[in-house]
């Protein structure tokens, strides 16, 4: 249930939406987080359609003051650096809920930091590029630093593939004046999906936990 996925979490990730203003649970449960629970809070705007949406009203007055990150005026990658030091600022272990997508469901995270999740330097993900043999002009796209964005840019590319690669194919254009050419896309998206799995069978059941919960 959301509020025992609240009650084991350490950072409360807020997806700030209209959706979310106009929810009545979403306003019970973030008062129980802050107000209750004294949970720290990380707003997020989301990069969609709404780019310009400010929150108003209780919701503007619970994430006044507050450090937020907004998607849609940053670079993903950048924005999901940020958002991955803000939560490994808060605890060593990493443990938090997040709403995703306009039905907000809720993941919590109660994961011991391991060698899965350990910070590269970008020698690392140089190499990794290499090993992996990814094209260098792919590799030249992004900005990645720390194995924890690559894989959180895997799960991601897994929820939105289709609106990724049209992204990445456009700043490919942009950047070199030519087409991307799919198997380059593909190698690229193969190696996170593995990178991906590969750390997802480092985490022992025993020290994770993830729950699930739609509203």
């Amino acid at each position: 249930m959301i509020p025992e996925a609240i009650e084991i979490a350490s950072v409360i990730i807020l997806i700030v939406s209209k959706e979310y203003f106009d929810s009545k649970s979403c306003r019970q449960e973030l008062s129980y987080a802050s107000d209750v629970l004294k949970k720290r809070i990380i707003p997020i705007y989301p990069n969609t359609v709404q780019k310009e949406y400010q929150a108003t009203g209780w919701l503007g007055i619970r994430t006044a003051g507050l450090k937020y990150i907004h998607f849609g005026r940053k670079e993903f990658t950048s924005a999901v650096e940020e958002l991955t030091n803000m939560v490994r600022d808060t605890t060593n272990t990493s443990k938090y809920v997040m709403p995703l997508q306009q039905s907000h469901p809720i993941v919590a995270y109660n994961t011991k930091q391991d060698r899965s999740l350990k910070h590269w330097i970008s020698d690392d993900i140089s190499h990794w590029f290499d090993v992996n043999h990814i094209h260098i002009d792919i590799k030249d796209l992004f900005t990645f630093q720390t194995r924890t964005s690559l894989i959180l840019y895997a799960e991601h590319l897994k929820l939105h593939y289709a609106q990724e690669y049209e992204l990445l194919f456009s700043r490919y254009q942009e950047k070199y004046g030519k087409q991307l050419e799919t198997d380059k896309f593909i190698t690229f998206v193969d190696a996170l999906y593995r990178l991906d799995d590969e750390d997802a069978d480092d985490v022992k059941p025993s020290e994770s936990k993830i729950e699930i919960t739609w509203l």
